[in-house]
């Protein structure tokens, strides 16, 4: 993908001509990806940024997605998503953009077709008296009746609502949308997650839908409780009867492979996470633990992130683990643990009860025994992230310190 990129990039070059009409280009542009099936189709929107330097930025309430894979070649835009493989090719028409998002994170990709209107609202809204500001339980449903809950935090100025969802394997990261009459309407974008929830108020409880591609539905019902929770992340996943650590041997990014327990990990803190490259949540918390890594790996902290991905080729796999760990600099090691399936990760972690999230951090302390593991991640985008950041931090000094 980078030689593509670098190939494009020199042919932009030799046509500097463009320049003034990039310029041209410049402004707040909101997008559509267009999710069809057999009997619908429906507009996922999402706002898009192009600065006076050509530069581009994707923006969901306070989250800005700073693009730095973009080419411009004549009238047309190539760029792909940061960390995510998932990319744009982009024609400027008539002062618009129209092209495709193309999902290259699994074995066959899949194109939506894109269009564009420079200066048009996420939402159009119409004059409303309802507030969703504060904390809604959630239950949502799958069309089969399983069903799981979550917690709604919003917050709303005027018609404009910012928030999220969170469950007890995530959260649905940056949300914001408008309330128009008795609607909620909520989108997000970040190359992963394509996310639209469309809602109204019925009597106390606010209802919709959640859609995440043109084939994944589900049902959702609001309401306020202030005092609602969720089961805690820490109780979620444990290890079985009888044992006490963790004992693995995975192919690391350079065509080695890490071991535990070994000589390289004795008198170590170690974090072992569960992820993958197509997981919003697991980039989350990846920064926080390259933060974590950079303050403390010289103190004896050590972290082993293993990569659950799509493709059954272990060569793609690789690459979209080198891809994340290129994006975030980080130092620690990165390892592939098999294919992006719950049950492979419960077949590679024997020891634990199961494996219900990517996702899933196991965290050892110098005798080589699991003092804690966390379930899902709770991103920058919730009220839990600060907490969470600040009592995990806390929690690695502990163990450094014993």
């Amino acid at each position: 993908m980078r030689k593509i990129f670098y190939f494009l990039l020199i042919a932009f070059l030799a046509s500097c001509n463009a320049n003034q009409e990039k310029r041209s280009l410049t402004g707040n542009y909101l997008f559509n990806v267009v999710f069809e099936a057999e009997n619908e189709s429906f507009n996922l929107p999402f706002n898009l940024l192009i600065n006076k330097d050509s530069s581009i930025s994707i923006t969901n309430g306070g989250e800005q997605i700073k693009v730095t894979e973009a080419v411009w070649m004549g009238d047309s835009l190539f760029f792909q998503m940061p960390v995510f493989m998932t990319e744009f090719q982009l024609q400027y028409t008539n002062g618009e953009f129209e092209g495709v998002w193309i999902k290259k994170d699994r074995e066959e990709p899949v194109k939506h077709p894109v269009f564009s209107q420079k200066n048009a609202p996420r939402f159009n809204a119409q004059k409303s008296k309802l507030n969703v500001s504060g904390k809604w339980k959630t239950t949502f449903s799958y069309p089969n009746g399983e069903q799981y809950l979550a917690i709604g935090e919003f917050k709303q100025e005027g018609s404009v609502v910012t928030g999220t969802f969170m469950t007890e394997t995530g959260d649905y990261r940056f949300l914001e949308g408008v309330v128009s009459g008795d609607s909620l309407k909520l989108s997000t974008f970040d190359g992963a997650h394509a996310f639209l929830f469309l809602a109204q108020k019925q009597a106390e409880k606010i209802s919709g839908i959640f859609k995440a591609s043109h084939t994944h539905l589900e049902f959702f019902e609001m309401e306020k409780d202030p005092s609602f929770k969720l089961a805690d992340a820490n109780t979620l996943t444990f290890l079985k009867p009888g044992y006490q650590s963790l004992e693995f041997s995975f192919p690391m990014l350079d065509g080695d492979s890490v071991r535990f327990p070994s000589s390289r990990f004795e008198n170590k803190v170690v974090i072992v996470q569960l992820m993958g490259s197509w997981c919003p949540n697991c980039m989350d918390e990846t920064a926080f633990f390259n933060e974590l890594h950079q303050k403390y790996s010289n103190k004896g902290l050590e972290i082993i992130s293993v990569g659950f991905e799509r493709f059954k080729d272990v060569q793609k796999s690789m690459k979209a683990v080198q891809r994340v760990k290129n994006h975030f600099g980080t130092e620690y090691i990165f390892a592939l643990g098999g294919i992006s399936r719950k049950e492979t990760a419960a077949e590679a972690f024997p020891m634990l009860n199961h494996v219900m999230s990517f996702p899933t951090s196991i965290f050892v302390d110098k005798k080589g025994e699991v003092r804690k593991i966390h379930t899902g991640f709770s991103g920058p985008g919730t009220s839990k992230y600060n907490q969470f950041v600040e009592e995990t931090t806390s929690f690695i000094e502990l163990l450094l310190n014993e």
